[in-house]
């Protein structure tokens, strides 16, 4: 590791032109997936963002490519400084600390505006992304289909229910969901194919000056943009009052886009976010149990108690809602009795959330 950093270091200050590369510093900072490491280096009065990646996830190479394309469509991205294929590196600009998570806390006053910021360059990504990366042969990620819905719901069935709550499912009973899910499914695959960021949620929007940016954008690929939209408004590090998130969504419907009416676009949303929500509890279980990082386990209730929401408004998924319960039982069960959720520091959960599909 002290040689990597070392590489690190040197490659900086040759790509930055660092006049005194003695009083370059590194500082790592706590976030990113499991093959990506992330420094801020700092030099007289300047500074930007290391980013070095592994071969785990093949979306990492995509980066850099992704940025510039996002630069030209004219949604706020960290300007892309320097790129080293061989080494995996990326120098990117530094935006500080502060993103949308930060706000958590601060009045809806403050936090309305940047939600409307972010929602804006949102739009404008699934209006004339799709078309612009096609023509221009943007290499992405799979897109979105039966199989990757699929796979996100048995991240759920096997992550969560079986590994963090212990309560494996009979096959049986995976059918007869997979059953209640299939129109579902169906119906977001018919949906307008769009570009998503896939992983839109409020650690991934860094907030300077004002203006808000879209960062860890390499897992974009075709979707529907109601997806995004589920990741942002139902995101389990924060807390939404229902008035808040219908004013959000209000707010993204008279956009400029085609639309349906609002009942079909407001049941899209809903099953969007049960697909968002059943990927990340999957996740919260794979990082939590299986990789051994129990704090996850911590944003379990809350993503929990959205999902719980929104399976309640589509009375054909009581099937469902009832296994979200026992779930919830014994998961909270588990808790109490191993402990596995302590008060620790707090430490950037955007580690790999998305999760790695076998088409990743």
């Amino acid at each position: 590791m002290m040689n990597q950093e070392q590489d690190i270091r040197s490659e900086t200050a040759a790509r930055m032109q660092v006049k005194d590369p003695a009083a370059l510093r590194l500082e790592a900072i706590l976030k990113g997936g499991s093959d990506r490491r992330f420094f801020r280096a700092t030099w007289e009065k300047a500074s930007c963002i290391v980013m070095a990646y592994g071969t785990e996830r093949e979306e990492n190479a995509l980066f850099t490519a992704i940025g510039f394309f996002l630069e030209k469509l004219e949604i706020e991205v960290p300007r892309i400084l320097a790129e080293d294929n061989g080494r995996r590196m990326v120098w990117v600009e530094d935006l500080g600390a502060a993103d949308l998570w930060s706000f958590r806390e601060a009045s809806w006053m403050l936090r309305a505006p940047h939600y409307r910021s972010v929602l804006e360059q949102a739009n404008l990504l699934h209006r004339e992304g799709f078309q612009r990366a096609q023509k221009e042969n943007l290499k992405l990620m799979p897109g979105f289909d039966h199989a990757l819905y699929g796979w996100e719901r048995d991240y759920f069935y096997d992550k969560f229910a079986g590994l963090a709550c212990g309560l494996p499912l009979k096959q049986e009973t995976r059918s007869s969901l997979e059953e209640l899910f299939l129109p579902m499914t169906e119906t977001l695959v018919k949906e307008k194919p769009t570009l998503i960021h896939r992983d839109f949620q409020s650690q991934n929007i860094m907030v300077k000056n004002g203006w808000t940016y879209l960062i860890d954008f390499q897992g974009m690929r075709q979707g529907t943009l109601y997806y995004d939209l589920a990741s942002l408004l139902y995101d389990p590090y924060v807390t939404f009052t229902p008035e808040e998130r219908l004013e959000m969504l209000n707010f993204y419907f008279v956009l400029p886009g085609s639309r349906p009416k609002r009942s079909v676009f407001d049941t899209l949303f809903r099953y969007a976010a049960i697909q968002r929500l059943m990927q990340a509890l999957g996740a919260y279980g794979f990082l939590g149990i299986e990789k051994g990082k129990p704090d996850f386990l911590k944003h379990v209730e809350p993503a929990l108690n959205n999902l719980e929401l929104v399976v309640s408004e589509l009375p054909e998924l009581k099937q469902f809602n009832d296994l979200i319960r026992e779930c919830r039982s014994c998961f909270q069960a588990r808790v109490l009795k191993t402990n596995l959720v302590k008060q620790v520091h707090y430490q950037d959960t955007r580690d790999n959330v998305n999760g790695k599909s076998p088409r990743d």
